[in-house]
C-alpha cells in the first residue's frame, strides 16, 4: 500500500501531472481523491486488524453467565427442544464454557467465540463479524475504486508501455531462446495468459536496459512505466478483481440475512442428512395470546432463520451504520440484543402454538 501510494501520489500526481504537464489543476485534484482514498482504504484495513487484539469477545475476567430465558418474549435460537441455550465447547479455549448467543461462533484462528461470527479473513489478519462488515464491505468497494482513479492519468502510457515491452521481448533472440521457445512458458505461470504477463516484464526490463540513464527526471516514471510499476499495477488489478467478488458475495450475504459461515453451513436446496445433529436448528417461540405458552420448534437447515426479508435486512443494515457508525465493533461486554427471526417462520411457528 505504501508503494502504491508513493507511486500515485508523488510520481503520477506530482511528478507527472504537475511538474512535467503542467495540469496544476488535475494533478491536484487527483492528489486530493486519490490521498483521500489511500487515507479510508488504510483506516479500515487498521480498524478491522486492530479487532483482533482488542478485547473483542471474551478476553475478560470471570464467565458469560447464561441469560435467563424463563421471563423472555422474544424468539430465540436454542441447541435442542429443552430450549436450553449454546455454550462454547472448545476444551482449552479462553471462552469454554461460557455462553453462546445466537450467531456466535469460535474462531480457532484467534482462539475465541466471536460474537455475530461471518468468517475469518486471512488478507486483514482477523475476523469479520456482523458489527464489522460494513468496514469491511466498504473497504472492498473502495479497493476497485482506488485502482482505477490511481492509473487513470497513465492508462496510455501502461498501454503503449505493454505493446512495446511484448513487441521487444518477441524480438529478442535471448528471450525466445529461454522462455518463448520452451515448453515450461506455456505451464510455469498461470498457462498462455501468465506466459504473456512474463513476456511483458521481460520486454520492460529490456526496454528500461535501453533508455535513459539515472537519474530519471520527474514524470518519468509515470510517462514510460518500468517492471516495478508494473508489478504494483497488476497486483493492484488481482486484488481489485478479488475484492469486487468478495463484495458481491458480502452483498448477497446481506440481502439474504446470513453470513459466510451460515451460507456455508446451511446451504439452501440441499438433500440433510436426517441423522446430523450439527444441521440442526431450534426455534423457542411463545405464544402472541395468553395464556402465554412457550414451544421449541425444528428449523430446517436450509431456512433461512434470520432473513426478514431483502429490503428489512438491509435496512437493519444502514440503521446499524446510522446508530454507531462504520468504524464500530461489537463486545461480549455490549447489551446482548436477540436477532429478529424470520418473520414467516416465526408466524408459523406462532399459529401452531395457537391452534392448540
Amino acid at each position: 500500500m505504501l508503494s502504491g501510494c508513493y507511486y500515485s501520489l508523488y510520481e503520477v500526481g506530482y511528478g507527472y501531472l504537475i511538474k512535467k504537464n503542467g495540469e496544476y489543476l488535475s494533478g491536484l485534484s487527483y492528489i486530493a481523491l486519490n490521498g483521500t482514498l489511500f487515507y479510508y482504504v488504510y483506516e479500515l484495513f487498521r480498524f478491522i486488524l486492530s479487532t483482533r487484539f482488542l478485547p473483542f469477545t471474551s478476553r475478560r475476567k470471570g464467565p458469560r453467565t447464561m441469560p435467563t430465558t424463563t421471563t423472555l418474549k422474544v424468539p430465540f435460537q436454542c441447541t435442542d427442544m429443552e430450549g436450553k441455550l449454546n455454550s462454547c465447547d472448545r476444551s482449552g479455549s479462553e471462552c469454554f464454557g461460557t455462553w453462546k448467543p445466537p450467531r456466535t461462533h469460535h474462531c480457532s484462528t484467534c482462539g475465541v467465540c466471536r460474537r455475530g461470527f461471518d468468517h475469518h479473513c486471512p488478507w486483514v489478519g482477523s475476523c469479520i463479524t456482523i458489527s464489522t462488515r460494513p468496514a469491511f464491505l466498504l473497504l472492498l468497494l473502495l479497493t476497485p475504486i482506488l485502482f482505477t482513479t490511481s492509473i487513470y492519468p497513465i492508462t496510455d502510457n501502461l498501454y503503449n508501455r505493454v505493446i512495446d515491452g511484448l513487441s521487444l521481448a518477441h524480438e529478442d533472440r535471448q528471450t525466445n531462446e529461454w522462455w518463448w521457445d520452451q515448453w515450461y512458458s506455456w505451464v510455469l505461470v498461470a498457462g498462455p495468459f501468465g506466459r504473456s504477463l512474463v513476456g511483458v516484464f521481460l520486454g520492460i526490463d529490456l526496454l528500461e536496459n535501453m533508455e535513459l540513464e539515472d537519474p530519471k527526471p520527474t514524470g518519468y516514471v509515470a510517462e514510460k512505466p518500468g517492471k516495478v510499476v508494473a508489478f504494483i499495477v497488476v497486483f493492484a488489478f488481482l486484488l481489485s478483481i478479488f475484492s469486487m467478488i468478495m463484495a458481491v458475495s458480502v452483498i448477497r450475504d446481506i440481502t439474504f440475512g446470513q453470513t459466510s459461515i451460515e451460507t456455508w453451513k446451511y446451504p439452501k436446496n440441499e438433500n440433510y442428512d436426517q441423522g446430523d445433529d450439527s444441521m440442526q436448528r431450534f426455534l423457542c417461540v411463545s405464544s402472541s395470546e395468553p395464556p402465554i405458552k412457550r414451544r421449541v420448534f425444528p428449523i430446517e437447515p436450509d431456512e433461512g432463520l434470520y432473513d426478514l426479508g431483502w429490503l428489512e435486512n438491509w435496512r437493519h443494515f444502514f440503521k446499524m451504520i446510522r446508530e454507531k457508525g462504520v468504524f464500530r465493533y461489537e463486545t461480549h461486554d455490549d447489551k446482548y440484543r436477540w436477532p429478529g427471526v424470520n418473520p414467516q417462520i416465526l408466524r408459523q411457528c406462532i399459529d401452531n402454538i395457537n391452534s392448540e
